[in-house]
């Protein structure tokens, strides 16, 4: 029987039909019911399982039932008390378990070193955020471990816990672990400043960065750096600071002005069909426009804004999203490879074979029209492929436009080169 890398899909895994097929060939095995029960829990629980069937059954995919007859199983044996003793007690994959075992074999010898109570800290902060932390990743060892041979690489610093522990919390207690933070983070800030300085500028300077994510492309830089770059200039450099804060809230002016223009054009979209650059309103263009991140707070986000901005069309919105099911957020993460595992045996949707091409196509349109990517986009995609609305030839001549708008653009860098260094 073929074994998998894969330890425990959790609650938010992807199973495709490889993985489907192994769980199977466990099950026809000879092995005995216990041993298959300890295979089964390690590689996949039950929660995932229901989780996954409802994909399927979103997907419209026919191997649904090898799910739903693995789920009878999986019932049938937890019944049996079968996966007792096959759970994890320490709550954490194999790899994390190692990992661990490492993390407090390098605290046991940092706490036993000859360096000064500073270093120690500085050293530890490296490993763990806080006493608290390093407490909650070891308390299941400590409570269930004592005889495991799996923990023997690291039974002594395990028996010497409770010294590492209170040894911790005392750095804490006495407020060297603070001292050794506020000290690492302004060596952070006054090694940047002098690019924090030039991007919080031109952040002040630009007409148009309000639009974040053009803003940031244009920079070069992600959302984190350019926090990261706030932080420094609030630490530093005060006026500037300031500065930063009005042109924020203007900026935030303007941003809601935008978004209540296109909100208001989507909603005449549902009423006519037609939006205002003439383009045919359909569900994906719904979700293309949006100016909200779609996911599970999307509504609650949505609702929030058109009740703070007074719209006058919070009723046609709303209705509208909850006659094509937005308000339900699908859990389970896409990408084209896990798509693909679905599909690895030959599906057909309405007749029509889908292929390795036309799975491509569905995830490079989603990533160049910036459309999140859940069941349901990728289903709205499909459906366009096969009607012929998007081909191989309508994406690649939007990606020359694409590449060419980039090229056009530039990324700014300040005089000195100086980048993040953190």
């Amino acid at each position: 029987m073929e074994g998998r890398t894969k330890l425990n899909y959790g609650s938010s895994g992807l199973i495709t039909m490889k993985d489907i097929n192994y769980m199977i060939n466990i099950i026809n095995s000879d092995l005995s019911e216990e041993e298959k029960a300890i295979k089964l829990y390690s590689f996949c629980n039950l929660h995932s399982l229901t989780s996954n069937k409802d994909l399927y059954n979103t997907l419209k995919l026919e191997q649904v039932e090898k799910l739903e007859e693995l789920i009878r199983i999986y019932r049938d044996y937890e019944f049996k008390g079968l996966f007792k003793s096959a759970k994890n007690r320490y709550k954490c994959t194999l790899e994390e378990i190692a990992l661990r075992l490492k993390k407090i074999n390098l605290t046991f010898e940092i706490m036993n070193s000859d360096d000064n109570d500073y270093i120690k800290a500085e050293q530890l902060l490296s490993l763990f955020k806080s006493a608290e932390e390093f407490r909650k990743s070891y308390t299941l060892f400590k409570k269930y471990g004592k005889n495991d041979e799996r923990l023997s690489s690291a039974r002594l610093a395990l028996d010497n816990f409770d010294t590492l522990y209170a040894k911790f919390k005392e750095y804490e207690e006495k407020d060297i672990i603070d001292s050794v933070k506020y000290v690492l983070r302004f060596q952070n800030y006054f090694q940047n400043y002098a690019y924090a300085k030039f991007v919080i500028s031109y952040y002040i300077e630009s007409l148009e960065s309000y639009k974040e994510s053009q803003f940031l492309s244009e920079l070069g830089i992600d959302k984190y750096t350019f926090n990261f770059c706030i932080s420094t200039i609030k630490e530093l450099d005060v006026d500037l600071y300031l500065k930063y804060l009005e042109k924020r809230e203007l900026n935030q002016k303007k941003l809601n002005i935008k978004n209540a223009k296109i909100i208001d054009d989507l909603a005449n979209g549902i009423k006519t069909g037609l939006l205002s650059d003439g383009t045919q309103f359909d569900l994906l263009e719904f979700i293309k426009r949006i100016p909200f991140k779609f996911d599970k707070n999307f509504v609650n986000t949505l609702t929030d804004f058109m009740k703070k901005n007074n719209s006058q069309n919070f009723g046609v919105i709303m209705s509208y999203i909850n006659s094509n099911r937005l308000n339900k957020a699908k859990g389970l993460p896409l990408n084209s490879f896990y798509i693909r595992e679905l599909y690895n045996i030959k599906t057909t949707v309405g007749g029509i074979e889908i292929t390795d091409e036309d799975i491509d196509i569905i995830f490079y349109y989603l990533k160049i029209n910036n459309i999140p990517i859940t069941s349901k986009t990728y289903i709205l995609i499909r459906e366009k492929i096969l009607n012929g609305e998007i081909t191989f030839e309508s994406v690649r001549r939007q990606t020359e436009q694409l590449h060419e708008e980039k090229r056009k653009s530039r990324i700014l860098i300040p005089n000195n080169n100086q980048r993040i260094l953190v």
